[in-house]
């Protein structure tokens, strides 16, 4: 059996402000981080995409460090060229991570693969050119940084299967 061959083809970096729940009550276990802005990137440095619009979704289970992630980003090009993300995930929400969420972090900034924080975005486009990610499979690898302003960004290294 062959493992399938993953190909790095955007980088999805988004930013919101600190300060969001990331702890579950015994009412709702549903927590939500805002979108401010953000880019999506081609690999090859040939497209840049802006963030116009983003939710991040998380459901944070009593007694689990693991909260699931379901977030959607819009993204579109100085030319109306679009890009659409939906992904699921899973994220484990270490000491480090609550305090990268509220903006208290000493460490600024975590690793792809460290924490545990993966997610399987699914991609559409109504362009011609990138019609391609409609036809495709994509996992991704997240970390988290808090930039010189204070906000705090999501870093993606989304990877086409196949």
């Amino acid at each position: 059996m062959a493992f399938p061959k993953l190909t790095h083809v955007f980088d999805l970096v988004i930013w919101g402000p600190p300060g969001f729940s990331t702890s579950a009550t015994n009412n709702s276990n549903l927590c939500c981080a805002i979108v401010d802005g953000g880019k999506l990137s081609s690999t090859d440095g040939n497209h840049e995409f802006k963030v116009k619009c983003g939710s991040d979704w998380m459901i944070v289970p009593m007694g689990s460090r693991t909260i699931t992630i379901d977030a959607r980003v819009s993204a579109e090009k100085a030319d109306g060229t679009n890009l659409e993300l939906a992904y699921l995930g899973k994220m484990d929400i270490t000491d480090e991570v609550r305090s990268l969420f509220d903006g208290s972090s000493a460490a600024r900034e975590t690793q792809f693969g460290e924490p545990y924080y993966y997610t399987t975005p699914r991609i559409w486009s109504r362009s011609d050119e990138f019609a391609w990610v409609n036809d495709a499979v994509f996992l991704a690898m997240g970390k988290l940084r808090l930039d010189d302003n204070g906000q705090v960004e999501a870093w993606y290294r989304i990877l086409k299967v196949g």
